[in-house]
């Protein structure tokens, strides 16, 4: 089974990710896969990639009772500045936040 590169920008405002720890925990159990917290990690294992065939990506998004998750900045800011940084590869996209807005807006983001 091939590795699953899970995204999953840095949350630092205390317990609030438990919910998606435990999503990620049932959903990836028995299979191999590699978290990256920022985005400089993602860049660099994908230069040392270079020609792999497709690699599948995992977006795991946590957002405060704000809506805001200040990592996923960074995370989308190298998406626009290294537009090639996911050719080859193919995704889905996990949101959870401690209320019910913004989940979707920041999901529209990731796939656009």
């Amino acid at each position: 089974m091939k590795e699953i590169l899970v995204l999953r920008p840095a949350y630092d405002e205390g317990m609030g990710e438990q919910r998606l720890s435990a999503v990620l925990d049932y959903a990836l159990k028995g299979r191999t896969y590699r978290i990256f917290r920022r985005p400089e990690e993602f860049q660099k294992f994908r230069r040392e990639q270079q020609g792999e065939s497709t690699l599948r990506v995992l977006f795991a998004v946590h957002l405060g009772s704000s809506g805001i998750n200040m990592e996923l900045f960074r995370w989308l800011a190298a998406m626009g500045q290294d537009c090639g940084l996911f050719d080859g590869c193919a995704g889905g996209v996990i949101v959870d936040g401690d209320g019910d807005l913004y989940t979707k807006s920041v999901g529209r983001q990731l796939v656009l």
